[in-house]
């Protein structure tokens, strides 16, 4: 901060010129920059605006109104469930987005025309393991056996006890697999570079859905709770 001498400008305009601030301090008036605060985004959600940007750009101007038209009518086809359990009719945009977000979240290709058929398999039950020695952490089965066009997505979350706080519904996104995955599919690498090491008896918190790798259709999402092992 520096002292600076002041003239009848500074006194009229006031104490602040852009990014430079006037102080009165013992010595007269000091000046100094104003910091700027910025606001990092989270990556997943700098993804999802850019995601949704693309999808936005690509209804507007890429698709042509027959193709627009032809997403109208599916979404008429295909009601979905609202949060009580009643069919609802999304419009041709939301069903649009509605498809395409999971898949460019999974990092495969939008879909100019709407699929068919809109199914995915519902998994039932997984099991997953990590190991301290050994660095690694992976899905160890998924039930029932997933179509060759289908991918896992792993939301994660460590706990250092079991009881630390209310788990999330929705874990983190941590990695996403190919279509048609085999088992142990191991995402030790993500892992270790979101969380670091996997010390030994760490509880994680784990969730695992599926996603059609050719329509957008993700199943819901099943949670399960383990220990790292020796």
């Amino acid at each position: 901060m520096a002292k600076v001498t002041t003239s009848p400008l500074i006194t009229a305009i006031g104490q602040k010129i852009g990014s430079l601030v006037f102080q009165a301090c013992a010595g007269g008036i000091a000046v100094r920059v104003q910091k700027i605060k910025t606001q990092t985004k989270p990556t997943a959600a700098q993804t999802y605006k850019e995601n949704y940007r693309i999808l936005a750009n690509a209804w507007q101007k890429a698709l042509n109104q027959t193709q627009r038209n032809a997403w109208i009518a599916t979404a008429v086809s295909n009601p979905i469930k609202d949060i009580f359990g009643n069919d609802t009719t999304l419009n041709g945009w939301a069903f649009f987005l509605k498809i395409n977000l999971p898949l460019l979240s999974a990092g495969n290709s939008l879909l100019t025309s709407p699929p068919s058929p809109l199914t995915v398999t519902t998994p039932t039950s997984f099991t997953a393991s990590a190991s301290a020695s050994g660095l690694t952490i992976q899905i160890d089965s998924v039930a029932p056996a997933l179509a060759a066009s289908e991918q896992i997505v792993v939301g994660i979350r460590p706990f250092q006890k079991p009881s630390w706080g209310r788990v999330p519904a929705r874990l983190p996104t941590i990695a996403t697999s190919a279509a048609n995955p085999s088992f142990p599919f191991d995402f030790s690498a993500n892992y270790l570079n979101k969380f670091g090491l996997l010390p030994l008896g760490m509880s994680i918190g784990c969730t695992l859905h599926v996603v059609n790798s050719t329509n957008g259709i993700y199943s819901t999402r099943l949670y399960i709770t383990f220990e790292v092992a020796a």
